[in-house]
């Protein structure tokens, strides 16, 4: 707790003053203003808790802690201004040079895969790279309407799927510190190199930087927990790339983050499951309820800032992620499985062909009939 408190009294002031200076120059729109206004009302709105607390005397508000909250705000300028006002960029280097070709080789093996529908071909395109240039506006709107945007936009989710997958692969290795340290380093290379390869969006660097570092604390055998992650990440993310903060997809990414680690823990202990009674039925019902736990902190935490840039909010967003998160978790790996097999036989099997076609079909007919709903 102690080191949570101590990464959020610099993180905050580091984040706001990021958001002073990006926004400062701001070109006059709607979206910026509303990325603006979201910005500062939430770090006002931190800065105030954090005042709240030291002067209920429940964070020790010294001078050293002052200290780090002006250090943080003035790092945040200098990073905020140095990425707005001095445009400074920087050569793309022989790595993502690679990685963008590997991407561009894994849209022509997903064209070239033999599905009895080119809409199944621009789904999985889309699932795995992100380009969603092939899917039809009746696709788009189905999937809009229904609450279920965050599957076709690369995001977290899909790094977490592919971790997830890559995670249990490795796993069958052991556990010796020699495979331990071999694990690390090829998980945190595959995902590198996949963030890269799909154009390293703000949601992707956000999930690549969370897996970053939750592997490194398990490496050097510390605790980790998403509320200790989220603000180291959210500083270096900063640090790196200081123009995301005016991005939509940073905003949403974070605060669904945030309603993750700070809003899920609560709604998810209104009904603790005894471990007798994890084996009856009740476990089936258990496992909904924290799903449906989880779709509900996210909404709550990104819905009104979602409202704001898009002006709409899916009624049956709990329905929609309740079916499609699972059909994700299923659909990603099948894709995944027919591009490898796809670029390394250079034919991909009729029944992987036909698994992932039924589960692209299957989650678009649930949507549909959710977003006509």
């Amino acid at each position: 707790m102690t080191e949570e408190r101590d990464f959020a009294g610099f993180a905050i002031p580091f984040t706001s003053a990021v958001a002073v200076a990006t926004f400062s120059f701001a070109s006059i729109t709607t979206v910026s203003y509303v990325g603006a206004g979201l910005s500062f009302a939430g770090a006002g709105l931190s800065v105030m808790i954090l005042a709240w607390l030291a002067a209920c005397k429940q964070i020790p508000f010294s001078r050293a802690v002052g200290s780090v909250v002006v250090a943080g705000f003035l790092c945040g300028l200098v990073c905020g201004f140095t990425a707005r006002v001095l445009s400074v960029s920087t050569t793309a280097g022989p790595l993502s040079i690679s990685a963008e070709r590997f991407g561009e080789r894994m849209k022509d093996a997903i064209d070239r895969m033999e599905f009895s529908s080119s809409g199944t071909n621009a789904l999985v395109k889309a699932l795995l790279t992100g380009d969603k240039t092939g899917l039809s506006k009746d696709v788009i709107s189905i999937f809009r309407e229904s609450g279920a945007s965050h599957i076709l936009a690369l995001s977290g989710l899909h790094l977490g799927i592919i971790y997830a997958a890559i995670t249990k692969i490795l796993s069958f290795a052991g556990n010796s510190h020699i495979m331990m340290i071999i694990r690390y380093l090829m998980t945190l290379s595959i995902c590198g190199f996949y963030t890269l390869a799909t154009g390293a969006g703000p949601s992707m660097t956000r999930a690549f930087l969370f897996i970053t570092m939750a592997q490194t604390a398990t490496m050097l055998h510390r605790k980790q927990s998403l509320r200790g992650i989220f603000w180291p990440a959210l500083v270096i993310h900063l640090t790196l790339f200081p123009s995301d903060i005016g991005k939509v997809g940073f905003q949403l990414s974070y605060a669904a983050m945030a309603g993750i680690a700070w809003i899920y823990p609560h709604l998810k202990g209104i009904w603790n499951l005894p471990k007798e009674e994890s084996d009856n039925g009740l476990a089936l019902i258990h496992r909904i309820w924290d799903g449906a736990a989880l779709a509900i902190s996210c909404q709550i935490a990104a819905g009104i800032p979602a409202w704001l840039y898009f002006g709409t909010f899916p009624k049956y967003f709990l329905l929609t992620n309740l079916l499609a998160a699972p059909l994700t978790g299923l659909l990603i790996p099948s894709a995944l499985l027919c591009l490898g097999a796809e670029a390394v036989f250079g034919n991909c099997p009729a029944i992987l062909l036909d698994i992932t076609e039924f589960l692209c079909e299957t989650m678009t007919f649930i949507l549909q009939v959710i977003s006509g709903m």
